[in-house]
């Protein structure tokens, strides 16, 4: 890199990290961004259409269900409308009536089977004695008669099918490591939620229980609003650990990637700041460290507005409970942590000042292909690391300094030189290399750029802002 040059990072479609990346299938159209919302400004003509519009019928930036990929996603219909009955089926017009009401009055097992028999299988016969109440069967769905575990431990997803009876899959929202989030429509509460459903194996069991109780604590801890995603129940379905939230929009990532990567009004990257600020303040001072946060964990509440979720809490871990080495995803790792070093929750406040910068600025600042790579940008931004840096990491293992030295250097400030110096001293306060002397989520909250006269949101987070 020639000295003085300002690199532009481009963010390739997939990243190496602690968890496995799978994106949705997000359909770009160019977004209109205002002070206040964020909208799709192609508007369909009825006519195109050749349907009458539906006033009540919601609309996702997704795309149609397709039989022969069972990773697709759902159509804008709302899941309470009953889909056509295959051909198959032996039903009578009483008993297509009586199945239609069953979304609305829930029946004994007994009365399903007496009623629907023909509609579950034979494991569905016996399992369904087991619940007292019966909201939903999938008499729709084409039924997994065996095995309900795949050879990599996912369960396997059958579209309009049941979960504990309950819940109706409509979709899936995202697969890692860990297993799938599902889309589905709870035909007791009825409303549209989403269900993590974890592999059947001890470890990302151990850590789905550890997830719930996590998230289940923060939030009866307090009745104000922190940002974080909210638990709506735990379950165990054939095998597999299951937690029922609330059902959330796009990730930031695929916000940025329908938005083509380029840079966010940054009145709404304050606004989503805050926001963060406020969730990682409240997960901090109740001594717990988030370890994976990233674009695709923070979610973003609905269509229209910049209110946001922090999720997936699987690798979270208490502050006396430091034990994994490997955690963080690569563009967002703390130093201390591509050093194998003692780490605290100040690796959240990085990764919290990398996804600034890249909502900012539409590209990633750290884009290192491993961690050595990564070393590197992170030396040709903030210099070659201090003293005690290095005697820290030598102290563990005799990593070679001697290559960091000589590497040119462009300053941040450079990079973000069309920016207001509030914003750049916010992120150059997350980002340094010795994590002491990194700025806390609580002091986050009354730097300049957050508490600025400028600062709009709503009037609960302004208050949680002034009461810091």
């Amino acid at each position: 890199m020639i000295e003085g040059e300002i690199p532009h990072f481009k963010r390739p479609y997939a990243l190496s990290c602690a968890r496995t990346r799978v994106h949705q299938n997000v359909k770009k159209e160019s977004l209109v961004f205002t002070s206040l919302n964020f909208r799709k400004t192609k508007n369909i003509p009825a006519a195109e259409k050749n349907e009458t519009p539906s006033t009540t019928e919601k609309t996702y930036i997704t795309k149609p269900p397709n039989q022969d990929n069972i990773r697709s996603f759902t159509t804008s219909i709302s899941p309470r409308v009953t889909p056509q009955r295959p051909h198959h089926s032996r039903t009578t017009s009483n008993q297509i009536q009586i199945s239609s009401l069953i979304q609305q009055k829930p029946m004994t097992p007994a009365e399903v089977i007496e009623n629907f028999s023909y509609h579950l299988s034979d494991f569905e016969k016996k399992e369904i004695k087991i619940y007292k109440k019966i909201y939903f069967f999938g008499p729709n769905a084409t039924k997994q008669k065996g095995n309900f575990t795949d050879a990599s431990k996912n369960f396997i997803v059958r579209l309009k099918d049941h979960i504990s009876f309950r819940y109706e899959i409509c979709g899936i929202l995202g697969a890692g490591s860990y297993g799938q989030v599902l889309k589905c429509f709870d035909h007791k509460k009825q409303q549209n939620v989403a269900i993590k459903i974890i592999k059947s194996q001890t470890t990302f069991r151990k850590s789905g229980e550890s997830e719930y109780k996590i998230l289940q604590y923060l939030a009866n801890i307090t009745k104000e609003e922190m940002n974080i995603i909210k638990p709506l129940k735990k379950l165990e379905f054939r095998g597999h650990f299951c937690i029922v939230t609330e059902l959330l929009y796009l990730n930031l990532y695929q916000f940025i990637e329908t938005n083509d990567f380029q840079p966010i009004n940054a009145n709404i990257v304050k606004r989503i700041t805050t926001q963060l600020l406020i969730a990682l303040n409240h997960i901090h001072s109740n001594n717990i460290i988030h370890c994976d946060l990233k674009p695709e964990n923070i979610l973003l509440k609905n269509s229209n507005k910049s209110s946001i979720r922090v999720i997936d809490l699987g690798s979270a871990c208490f502050k006396n409970s430091t034990f994994f080495s490997y955690i963080q995803s690569r563009f967002y790792r703390a130093p201390e942590i591509l050093f194998q070093c003692e780490y605290n929750e100040k690796i959240d406040i990085w990764s919290l000042g990398c996804i600034v910068f890249e909502l900012l600025t539409g590209t990633v600042l750290f884009n290192g292909k491993n961690e050595h790579e990564q070393i590197y940008k992170i030396t040709s931004i903030l210099g070659f690391p201090p003293f005690s840096i290095v005697e820290r990491v030598k102290k563990r293992y005799d990593y070679n300094f001697q290559c960091l030295k000589g590497i040119s250097r462009i300053c941040l400030r450079d990079i973000l030189k069309n920016y207001s110096e509030d914003v750049v001293d916010f992120i150059e306060s997350c980002l340094t290399w010795d994590y002491e002397e990194r700025i806390s989520a609580k002091d986050g909250l009354k730097t300049l750029w957050i508490k600025g006269r400028h600062l709009r949101s709503s009037s609960e987070t302004l208050k949680i802002v002034q009461d810091v």
